[in-house]
């Protein structure tokens, strides 16, 4: 599916979600206009604020927007982006949301920004 949306030029941005999120009225202005590659926000989970960082941990999956033409541009995708030595365990699967934003970031030199101001997004 990620190909698919990748080949597609009247999409510009790629946010993967999943039926346990909710999103501000805000989230996506917020995001398209960082005008980096990727952007990350902050979020809340189960009653917690969670201040989001490049780190395991400190991301979700929902809240990473990605510029379309950014990742056209590179052959990824969450499961080549999985630990080769770890790539069956079901613990760095689930993680798969990090070690994507980690690859685009730490190899790839994605810019990113990281937005603070408000909670933009649930992960229920």
């Amino acid at each position: 599916a990620l190909a698919q949306v990748v080949g597609d030029n009247r999409v510009t941005h790629v946010l993967v979600t999943n039926a346990d999120n909710g999103y501000s009225p805000h989230f996506m202005k917020a995001a398209i206009t960082a005008d980096v590659d990727v952007v990350v926000c902050d979020f809340l989970t189960q009653g917690h604020d969670v201040t989001a960082e490049v780190k395991l941990g400190y991301v979700d999956l929902g809240g990473v927007l990605v510029r379309r033409d950014f990742l056209g541009g590179h052959d990824v995708s969450f499961l080549n982006s999985l630990p080769k030595a770890h790539a069956d365990s079901a613990k760095d699967v689930h993680d798969a949301d990090f070690w994507f934003l980690r690859r685009l970031v730490k190899r790839l030199h994605a810019s990113v920004k990281v937005l603070h101001q408000e909670v933009l997004f649930y992960h229920h």
